[in-house]
């Protein structure tokens, strides 16, 4: 978030239409910003993303107090009144700017986040 890493976020790769595959991926951020994506396929987990275009959402919740909702926690962040911390653009795959190609190959894909 503005050129700093970011911290417990969901990020999230949603099929564009013209791809190949039918399912994402999804990941949580660690406290450098680093994350690694899982795709389920059926009921299994698969590490990574399937090569493809992807649009992508980015979720950070923050509790009333400032406490950051770990993204893989249990309760429902509506129960914790916790609100999103990001720009509302980045959390809907309808008004995100942030698109991904994912090659053959994998590799490391960073995104900009702009707080304004």
């Amino acid at each position: 978030m503005d050129g700093k890493p970011l911290d417990f976020a969901r990020v999230t790769f949603v099929p564009q239409s013209g791809s190949e595959q039918s399912y994402g991926a999804s990941g949580s951020t660690d406290s450098a910003g680093k994350y690694e994506m899982t795709s389920l396929v059926g009921n299994e987990g698969i590490v990574g993303a399937p090569p493809g275009l992807y649009k992508v959402t980015i979720i950070r919740m923050v509790k009333p107090d400032g406490t950051v909702v770990s993204p893989d926690k249990m309760e429902p962040p509506m129960l914790s009144a916790a609100r999103m911390s990001l720009p509302m653009q980045y959390g809907g795959t309808d008004t995100t700017p942030l698109e991904v190609t994912v090659s053959t190959t994998g590799g490391t894909y960073n995104f900009d986040l702009k707080s304004k």
